[in-house]
């Protein structure tokens, strides 16, 4: 191990040969060490934080993503659901809707609470509907 004499003699040659405190000496050596080690560490924890807002922010992107993927499927399935035979006990009041009725009779029809139950007119005949699905959308042009 070399004495302090010899490491200020490589670090500082300059310095040989005039009085100083060897004390004080080894102790800015130690201090300079020291925070150099809390530099290296700090640096390397900012590293760390800068990976780490990466990912988490590469992870928030992915959640959102998928969230909207959810939620696109979501609304498709909603819309098929819709497509199928629904109870008429479910129907949307006053707008057009396609409904079954006995007898295999299927119309577009605007539904009313009657005294009976639901009803809808069709050929000035009421009809008593005990299924309904929202009307298809319209065709497009050119089709």
């Amino acid at each position: 191990m070399q004495t302090t004499t010899e490491i200020l003699k490589a670090l500082a040659p300059e310095f040989v040969g005039l009085e100083y405190d060897v004390n004080l000496f080894q102790l800015n050596v130690t201090l300079f060490t020291k925070i150099h080690a809390l530099l290296d560490a700090h640096a390397a924890a900012l590293d760390e934080l800068k990976s780490l807002k990466a990912t988490q922010a590469a992870a928030i992107k992915a959640t959102l993503n998928v969230q909207l993927k959810v939620n696109a499927r979501l609304k498709e399935l909603k819309e098929l659901a819709e497509r199928e035979w629904q109870p008429i006990e479910t129907a949307p009041m006053h707008q057009e809707l396609l409904v079954y009725c006995a007898g295999d009779w299927v119309e577009v029809a605007h539904l009313e609470g009657g005294s009976d139950g639901l009803e809808c007119w069709g050929g000035g005949i009421r009809h008593y509907p005990s299924h309904w699905m929202t009307l298809p959308a319209p065709p497009k042009e050119g089709v």
